[in-house]
């Protein structure tokens, strides 16, 4: 039997934008859980028209703008069922903090280093939620 071959080759996307995102560059980013698919989505860039994932794992995605040949974002599938629940610091603020209701549709947030070295106590949840996203993926993709 033949394997699969994947569609899109990783290599000839532009990864600017996640590559930033994991450079710890203050940049903004949107954030939306959608419960029914259970899947935390992470954009780099404002949510318009389609894209595709491409799975680097069982729940590890990366979003793929077609049109722009651009990594834009990356999705974290089974999020509250299996990903979540392993993260035990996560997982309090995820329930505590009524996340999935907050993140019932996008809001775009700003991440920024700086602040976040010098007032760790007060960074947001979400931007924690974020920052650890963040940290996974680019420990997937080395």
């Amino acid at each position: 039997m033949a394997k699969i071959k994947p569609m899109i080759d990783l290599k000839k996307m532009n990864n600017q934008l996640i590559s930033e995102s994991f450079c710890d560059k203050p940049h903004d980013f949107y954030i939306a859980y959608n419960r029914e698919a259970d899947e935390l989505i992470i954009r780099l860039t404002e949510p318009k028209g389609f894209v595709s994932l491409y799975f680097l794992d069982d729940i590890h995605a990366l979003v793929i703008d077609l049109d722009k040949m651009e990594i834009v974002g990356m999705e974290i599938i089974n999020f509250a069922t299996e990903y979540i629940v392993n993260k035990r610091e996560s997982s309090e603020v995820w329930e505590t903090q009524h996340l999935a209701e907050v993140l019932a549709k996008y809001h775009k947030m700003h991440y920024s280093p700086e602040e976040k070295a010098k007032k760790p106590k007060e960074t947001s949840p979400i931007n924690s939620l974020y920052d650890n996203a963040c940290r996974e993926f680019n420990m997937i993709m080395a």
